[in-house]
């Protein structure tokens, strides 16, 4: 079971064992698998406390060497350096000669290189090049005593390391130790450009997997310096290689970019739709987004609409673009007078996404969007429900005297004047000056003159005009 992949099967299995044959002579070996399971399913928590727990039942096991070495493992993966440390020491000590020797080594290295103790990292990383030499593990070894060295300042020394990570067949680590060579020459001088690194690298090396995801690069490079040639010139060369042919749709988003910074609207949703016409994932996703954004633009209201939802569907609403898409949806709604269609899509923001940095904001739009569906009842109990969260006091603010104005138009006046004073307590110079506003409303709306211009006069004074209109009248009203 644990050999195919059924690590819950698996785990199931050993627990069971344990329990019904807790003195069979597979107990040892049951206990030892399912810490190592968690390990594998990254509860690094369980793992430690699972293989502490083996150590301690089976002090004599032959397994203590190997479960020292996945305590550190998972020591490392919680960032605990100086338990990692500890552990990984004490299997070398117990076992020298293991075939994971120099994995631990490696892992000793890298703990207390994140201890700040670069002297002794680079040590051990120059240990395992001279003694390890036919292991996979050298050329980790070497990239990690590379980046140590371009961290110091040390680039004849870094890329000589990153030349060792780089021999043998090319994959990823051997991609970056090249890049790095690129970037420690920068470093000294010999290019000039910033993204000369991975424009040499694409020179050199265009066969490399790295070489297309470096082109799209140079071309967001160019596109954020508003060089728009450059920039598209870049995208296009990668469209033009089949062997770049998993960056196509990153570079086709990137064109549709350049085309929409220059007006060129529909030209842009013609590149976007060949994108999501021909290729699947979140490219896809963020080209309805783009596509969506520019039908705005154009007016083209109904097929941003469709966009926003298609996006909702392959979603299934959840996640940054389906927050996206509702968002547009709600703009979409109110520029077509849809406003209940409006309101749903923001409170589905504030229901879906409870994490969102804007909610006041939303809640507002909510709010305005009940209005203008008629049902303001609905919109002051959106504001008070908005009003039990956590808010900054600008937000707070702002609520509480859109809350007293609905509550006044509403006819609830206590409620009203409960919002407007807490409003003025948030110390917002702009709500402050519509919530004395509101004050003086409510007084006038029962006919106290007397307290309404105390609350007019420091509206005016914190910049509210209709504050003055309302004064001049009243002013004028009361000369004999």
């Amino acid at each position: 079971m644990e050999e195919r992949g059924d690590l819950k099967a698996a785990s199931k299995f050993y627990k069971l064992l344990l329990v019904r044959f807790p003195d069979s002579p597979y107990a040892e070996e049951a206990s030892f698998q399912l810490a190592y399971i968690k390990l594998l399913r990254k509860d690094f928590v369980g793992a430690f406390a699972g293989f502490l727990s083996f150590e301690r039942r089976f002090p004599g096991s032959s397994l203590i060497p190997l479960a020292e070495f996945h305590m550190g493992k998972a020591l490392y993966a919680l960032k605990h350096f100086y338990g990692a440390e500890e552990r990984f020491s004490k299997f070398l000590d117990l076992a020298p000669r293991h075939r994971l020797a120099p994995e631990a080594w490696l892992d000793l290295g890298l703990c207390r290189l994140a201890l700040d103790r670069t002297r002794e990292a680079a040590d051990i990383f120059w240990y395992i090049l001279r003694n390890f030499p036919e292991s996979p593990v050298r050329r980790r070894a070497a990239f990690s005593l590379g980046e140590l060295y371009f961290n110091s300042g040390k680039f004849y020394l870094a890329i000589g390391a990153f030349r060792r990570a780089a021999e043998g067949e090319p994959d990823s680590l051997s991609d970056e130790a090249l890049l790095y060579i690129e970037r420690a020459r920068y470093k000294l001088g010999q290019y000039k450009d910033p993204i000369d690194p991975a424009r040499e690298f694409v020179r050199k090396y265009p066969q490399r997997p790295l070489a297309g995801e470096l082109q799209v690069e140079i071309g967001r490079y160019y596109e954020e310096g508003r060089d728009l040639d450059r920039a598209m010139e870049a995208y296009r060369r990668v469209l033009a290689s089949p062997r770049w042919k998993a960056q196509h749709p990153k570079a086709l988003l990137g064109i549709a970019r350049c085309l929409k910074r220059r007006g060129r609207a529909e030209e842009a949703v013609a590149v976007l739709e060949t994108l999501i016409e021909e290729y699947s994932g979140r490219e896809v996703l963020e080209a309805l987004l783009m596509r969506a954004s520019l039908y705005r633009g154009l007016e083209a209201i109904d097929k941003a609409v469709d966009d926003y939802e298609g996006i909702l569907d392959r979603t299934g609403g959840k996640g940054r673009f389906a927050l996206e898409a509702l968002r547009g949806l709600g703009i979409c709604y109110e520029t077509l007078g849809r406003w209940s269609e409006a309101a749903g899509a923001y409170g589905r923001i504030l229901e879906d996404f409870p994490e969102v940095p804007d909610r006041a904001k939303v809640t507002l739009k909510l709010a305005e969007a009940y209005i203008q569906a008629g049902e303001p009842v609905r919109a002051l109990d959106a504001l008070r429900k908005g009003l039990e969260e956590p808010l900054d006091p600008s937000e707070r603010a702002r609520l509480l005297v859109r809350a007293g104005e609905l509550a006044t138009e509403l006819g609830e006046w206590e409620e009203a004047r409960e919002h407007f004073r807490e409003a003025l307590g948030c110390g917002v110079r702009k709500e402050r000056a519509e919530a004395l506003l509101g004050l003086a409303r409510l007084a006038l709306a029962r006919g106290d003159t007397a307290e309404a211009l105390p609350f007019l006069r420091g509206a005016l004074e914190d910049g509210s005009e209709e504050a003055g209109r309302l004064l001049g009248r009243l002013l004028g009203e009361h000369r004999p």
